[in-house]
């Protein structure tokens, strides 16, 4: 009959089996010896079939023990129970206490840098963390900043402000932009006007669209510039003004439309500021007009600015005129 667990027989000869005594143990039927208990392990009972496990937190280094001699983790280290030796806490974590059978993570805006830690430390000011379980601390980004220790998050700077530097610890830190600049929530630097646009202003968030008659040619501008008598701008955000056509003119600056020259003058060149009025012999009879008409074949105008064919008089007898 074979030994059932928890005993042993030495030889084939023997006539009952014998209990494996107090630091051994056997799982197993019909064997002929009995196992040592292993380290993180007792048994303080003969005839045992497996050992008693030192329970999470505690460890036994030694083999063959007969009395639950485990022995409680020291703080900065753990046991997962039944082991010969204590784990250190791995950097990113802690442990206070002894004899726990876990490490606790770092919590966000916390770090712990060593093995072995029994706290956590906070993020100082200029850093932060939003990670649990994190060896170090990350520092603030250009165009941000950190104000608070423990922080988990960095506070970008306002829109209409910048910041170059990395690790900031003040809002102060941000910087308004200067006129002919903008800036975004978190820029590390000003971002200038695009042409099309201007700031005049401190500390800005946008750009303002050139208006109509008004455009702007570079970028960085802080303020727009007005078309010049002759040329006009119908739309905003442009960088360049139109060219009055004949027939039409702008008499001052900043015109967001053409002015058709009047019945009586005419403007036969581009970019004019002004009409011209019909010579005598002539007559303008339609607004815009890029050319002044001739008075018929046998009649006359002695009258400038004739604003109809009806002007144009009939040759008296004895008289001529060309067309």
């Amino acid at each position: 009959e074979k030994a059932p667990p928890g005993f042993f027989v030495k030889n084939a000869n023997s006539q009952n089996p014998e209990p494996c005594p107090v630091g051994t143990f056997q799982s197993e039927y019909g064997k002929d010896h009995c196992l040592v208990s292993p380290s993180g392990s007792y048994v303080d009972s003969p005839a045992s079939a497996l050992p008693t496990y030192c329970p999470p937190g505690t460890f036994s280094a030694e083999v063959g023990q007969i009395i639950q001699d485990c022995v409680e983790a020291e703080p900065g280290n753990w046991a997962p129970g039944g082991t010969g030796i204590q784990l250190s806490c791995p950097a990113g974590s802690f442990q206070p206490e002894g004899g726990r059978g876990n490490c606790i993570l770092a919590g966000p805006g916390r770090f712990s840098v060593n093995e072995s830690s029994t706290f956590d430390i906070p993020c100082q000011i200029g850093a932060f963390q939003p990670l649990e379980g994190q060896s170090g601390c990350t520092v603030s980004d250009s165009g941000h900043y950190v104000d608070q220790v423990g922080s988990q998050s960095q506070t970008p700077c306002h829109q209409g402000t910048y910041n170059p530097k990395v690790g900031s610890t003040s809002p102060d830190d941000c910087n308004p932009v200067s006129p002919g600049n903008f800036s975004l929530e978190g820029s590390a630097e000003p971002i200038e006007c695009p042409p099309g646009t201007f700031q005049p202003d401190w500390g800005r968030g946008s750009c303002l669209e050139s208006a109509p008659g008004f455009f702007v040619v570079s970028p960085g501008a802080d303020s727009q510039t007005p078309c010049e008598p002759g040329k006009y701008q119908p739309n905003h955000s442009q960088t360049e003004c139109m060219v009055a056509m004949p027939g039409y003119y702008t008499n001052k600056a900043g015109a967001a439309e053409i002015t058709p020259c009047p019945v009586g003058t005419f403007q036969n060149e581009s970019g004019s500021s002004a009409c011209i009025y019909s010579s005598r012999g002539f007559f303008v009879d339609s607004p815009g007009s890029a050319n002044q008409k001739h008075c018929p074949a046998g009649k006359y105008s002695s009258v400038e600015g004739a604003i109809s064919r009806s002007i144009c008089a009939t040759v008296q007898a004895g008289f001529y005129s060309l067309n």
